[in-house]
């Protein structure tokens, strides 16, 4: 049995963000043909939880993140530092001398043949394992360069200058670095001809983010009149879509329902988010330990995003649920749906705030788009086919 490493920027256990979900159900997956081995990089310094994935893994390294102060003063010489330097931030806090002596000790230990890279964060770390004759894939969750330039294009004018070094940074980045790898994996067709154009002369797969449907089956009261977003609420996409929802579309649809309630739930949430909630219609619920029974007790889930990359896991993991979704073009981009048939595409407020109304008014129609969701999510988003694929992916290049 040949041997994998995942190099990952984050321990991907709990399952209670997208990254960690992908990550996580990749492993999962390769465990069946490979000896799989972790080296994941520790943001938070907490206790992790290893019991579920060591099912999977044959070991693990880890190695903490260096911790920075974050007043003002010592977060604008950081920045300025990686301004001059021409460094993107995701990329640079990942890459450290002792991560770098970490993970060459590690590699002389287990002998990998194979090593996946979690993110383009870590392609710095390339040709370390290419040196060492390892054969090297990239799991692009987002084409990291495409989210910098919309963080620049949607940013405040103060924000507008350190965006676009950290977007040009990132171009830089990606063009050093993936032509160095043996296979670059993405989540949607329209991810990998983005990616077609950075890294025109690797080989590519696209592999969508899945559901393990197995997980995915709770059986709790749904609240009726119940909108639900969930996501990681540090993550400035998620920020704007929560802002944007309540400004523009939730006034019009407590106006048609007036005890309609929007319960938003995801990890750190900013004093702003915070301060969003009012006990009465709106609720800012902050960490949730279990996404799936969150997402059942709610009526319907929205996804109204303006930027991003990759595709929503959040949206699947709402599908597999049966539950309906209103989502924007951008929050619904490379996913195989039909807007009217198993989920409501809306970029219009009014309309999106039409699409809402009539979902929480009409139980037929919820169950109807909720069903049709599930098989879709069973036909092309389970990772029981995903996984296969990957196998064979990975088995092509060694």
């Amino acid at each position: 049995m040949k041997k994998l490493i995942v190099l990952s920027p984050y321990f991907p256990y709990p399952l209670d963000e997208g990254g960690h979900i992908r990550t996580f159900n990749i492993i999962q997956a390769l465990s069946k043909e490979f000896e799989i081995h972790l080296f994941s990089f520790l943001v938070e310094q907490r206790a992790i939880e290893t019991s579920e994935l060591m099912n999977y893994c044959k070991d693990y390294s880890t190695i903490n993140v260096p911790t920075h102060k974050k007043d003002i003063l010592h977060r604008l010489m950081r920045n300025g530092r990686r301004i001059l330097l021409l460094k993107n931030p995701s990329a640079d806090t990942f890459f450290f001398k002792e991560a770098k002596r970490g993970l060459s000790d590690y590699i002389n230990t287990i002998k990998p043949d194979i090593a996946i890279i979690e993110h383009s964060w870590l392609a710095g770390y390339a040709a370390m394992l290419k040196a060492a004759g390892i054969k090297i894939i990239l799991d692009a969750h987002n084409v990291e360069s495409d989210l910098w330039k919309q963080f620049y294009q949607n940013s405040a004018m103060k924000e507008k200058i350190p965006y676009y070094f950290f977007w040009k940074s990132m171009v830089l980045n990606e063009k050093r670095f993936m032509k160095r790898f043996d296979l670059i994996v993405s989540t949607s067709k329209k991810e990998d001809e983005k990616i077609k154009k950075i890294a025109p002369q690797v080989p590519r797969e696209v592999v969508p983010n899945g559901i393990d449907l197995d997980r995915s089956v709770v059986d709790v009261p749904e609240e009726q009149n119940s909108i639900g977003f969930i996501g990681l609420m540090r993550y400035p996409p998620n920020v704007q879509a929560v802002l944007y929802f309540l400004k523009t579309i939730f006034p019009l649809v407590k106006q048609a329902i007036p005890d309609v309630k929007f319960f938003i739930a995801g990890k750190d949430p900013s004093g702003e988010i915070l301060k969003l909630s009012d006990n009465k219609n709106v609720f800012v619920k902050g960490y949730v330990p279990d996404a799936t029974t969150f997402m059942s007790k709610c009526a319907i889930m929205i996804t109204p995003l303006l930027q991003g990359s990759g595709t929503r896991t959040k949206i699947l993991e709402a599908m597999s649920l049966k539950k309906p979704v209103v989502s924007t073009s951008q929050g619904a981009e490379g996913l195989m749906v039909e807007n009217g048939k198993d989920i409501r595409i809306e970029d219009n407020p009014e309309v999106f705030a039409k699409a809402v109304i009539s979902l929480l008014k009409n139980k037929e129609l919820r169950k109807s788009i909720g069903g049709e969701a599930y098989k879709t999510v069973v036909s092309h988003y389970s990772w029981a086919s995903i996984g296969n694929k990957l196998i064979s992916v990975i088995k092509d290049v060694v």
